[in-house]
């Protein structure tokens, strides 16, 4: 479960703010956790795949 406070759509902000700074080619599992400050587990529970990520970006 995602840590307390970091819901689903929040997950979702932060993945579209680090592709317009970075690109959409930028985002991978690893710079979205290392960017939101979380375990990489912790991502999979609201966000199955990394094309979910990219769907929602």
């Amino acid at each position: 479960m995602p840590r307390t406070g970091l819901s689903k759509e929040e997950i979702i902000e932060k993945v579209a703010e680090l592709a317009n700074e970075k690109r959409l080619s930028y985002l991978s599992v690893t710079t979205l956790t290392d960017y939101l400050g979380i375990k990489k587990p912790s991502l999979y529970n609201p966000m199955k795949t990394i094309e979910d990520m990219h769907n929602c970006a």
